[in-house]
């Protein structure tokens, strides 16, 4: 690589890793606290999730649990009903109101007593989740626009920085002056640490810059899966672009579906409980059938037509049919409308199970129990298998192993950030800027010639088409260069 090629990279690694480092040590951190949550949970609020089940008799039926949350709440709707998921665990309802934003209310199943209340948007994991995805601008409003998308989009940005990172970076370290076959100790050098210090007797640069740059090189492969499967998420590249064409298509009747397409309410998106994500990624943009109130030709009787079409099925009944229906575990998102249905859900993302081929979604009619649609991994397209299992892994929530390894590749993350942090300051140091001069970036000197070689050019433009925001924002730092005088810094 030519030196004014060594120097363009140098710069376009500079200004990329200013924007994304921030963002990377507040998405490790925030991932790290998520993926923990039912440990923070259970250390929290130990007299919420935990109830004694020894000697105790059978637990209530979840219509007698239910039939307790609405007295206790009255002016409530119940939103959704999380059994417990051992026999020493409390269960959940989450309810809401016009005034009030979604609570969750734990009761112990046993003795039916109301344990304990916490909003929704209160949790850590609500907290973190905020803040991993919009920057906890979510709930902020100038004027009509919502600035959630605002923060959406900075991230998103920040993640397609950092396949640029990635880029540069493997390029900028590569070893020089390489001959075949490759040699052990350029080997060494590039995966290798290497530690040595200063006068001062502290890791010199050349040091940090070795932890720097081998633990990028090291965890280049997870950084990827990271980055795409985060912005599954994300509104411009998710939702516009990825998710559309991996949505269930209701459309073409998949075998399980049953109702008319044309009888639907909204999509399975207003099933989410506030800023958390409960429902398969892919079913979001696909539409809710709809239950349908009996008809009198149906019934025998005009006092069992107005009894049928007025009272549902009992939520107990429904929990029944689940299990005959062959479901480990799942939660029941309860009918709001009299045209609503009852939705059952076991999906590895909301931790109900940990194997991704085990995502399920059943709708069932309130008042007959018909199922409308049964939507399993076999419904789902290759696209949406392969972000289906991609999240759930990301959210390290595919077996132990699987939280394990997102852990310490966070905590390197974060580390291999903070060693480009030192990096920088000492880069600074370095150069003793005078105090009185105006403040410098201390960025890589611009060449005289811009260009880099063929290959990393090729990696850059193909980033920037398949990211929209990364592409305008490489096309606005590449106006900006060309105005740029080169000069030593």
């Amino acid at each position: 690589m030519k030196k004014h090629q060594h120097q363009t990279l140098c710069r376009w690694h500079f200004f990329a890793g200013l924007y994304v480092l921030p963002f990377m040590l507040m998405l490790t951190i925030t991932g790290l606290v998520m993926m923990f949550y039912p440990q923070i949970e259970q250390w929290q609020y130990p007299h919420l999730v935990q109830v004694d089940a020894n000697g105790s008799s059978l637990p209530l039926s979840a219509t007698q649990q239910l039939d307790i949350i609405k007295k206790s709440y009255p002016g409530f709707r119940v939103r959704q009903y999380q059994p417990p998921q051992s026999a020493d665990r409390s269960a959940r309802f989450k309810i809401v109101s016009r005034q009030t934003p979604t609570q969750i209310i734990f009761l112990n199943p046993y003795s039916g007593e109301i344990l304990g209340q916490l909003s929704a948007r209160d949790t850590w994991y609500s907290i973190a989740d905020d803040i991993h995805g919009t920057l906890m601008l979510s709930n902020v409003k100038v004027g009509d626009n919502n600035l959630g998308k605002l923060g959406d989009a900075l991230i998103e940005l920040s993640a397609g920085f950092s396949l640029l990172l990635l880029i540069s970076g493997i390029y900028l370290y590569w070893p020089k002056k390489q001959k075949q076959p490759i040699k052990y100790s350029s080997i060494k050098h590039w995966l290798g640490f290497r530690f040595s210090k200063n006068k001062h007797g502290n890791l010199s640069r050349s040091s940090w810059k070795s932890i720097h740059a081998s633990l990028g090189i090291w965890l280049s492969i997870i950084l990827v899966f990271f980055v795409l499967t985060g912005m599954a998420w994300t509104g411009i590249w998710g939702q516009q672009l990825v998710q559309p064409w991996s949505s269930f298509p209701t459309e073409k009747r998949a075998s399980s579906w049953q109702s008319d397409p044309a009888s639907t309410l909204a999509d399975h998106a207003q099933l989410n409980t506030e800023n958390n994500e409960e429902v398969a990624w892919n079913l979001e943009l696909a539409a809710v059938p709809q239950s349908r109130p009996l008809t009198k030709p149906q019934l025998q009787s005009k006092s069992q037509y107005q009894q049928e079409k007025i009272i549902p099925l009992p939520l107990e009944q429904i929990m029944q049919q689940g299990q005959q229906l062959g479901f480990d575990y799942f939660r029941v998102a309860l009918p709001q409308t009299p045209s609503g249905v009852y939705t059952l859900m076991s999906v590895t993302t909301s931790g109900d199970v940990v194997d991704p081929r085990k995502d399920r979604t059943v709708h069932i009619d309130q008042y007959t129990g018909q199922v409308l649609a049964d939507i399993g991994w076999q419904d789902y397209n290759p696209v949406a298998k392969s972000m289906a299992a991609g999240i759930a892994l990301h959210k390290g929530q595919v077996f132990s192993w699987n939280l394990w390894l997102n852990t310490l590749a966070c905590v390197l993350l974060a580390f291999s950030s903070f060693a480009g942090l030192v990096m920088w300051f000492k880069r600074r140091a370095g150069k003793k800027i005078n105090a009185r001069k105006k403040p410098s970036l201390t960025a890589p000197a611009k060449p005289s010639q811009q260009g880099m070689p063929k290959t990393a050019a090729f990696w850059f433009v193909l980033t920037g088409v398949l990211f929209p925001p990364t592409g305008v924002a490489m096309l606005l730092f590449y106006g900006y260069e060309q105005f740029q005088q080169p000069k030593n810094d």
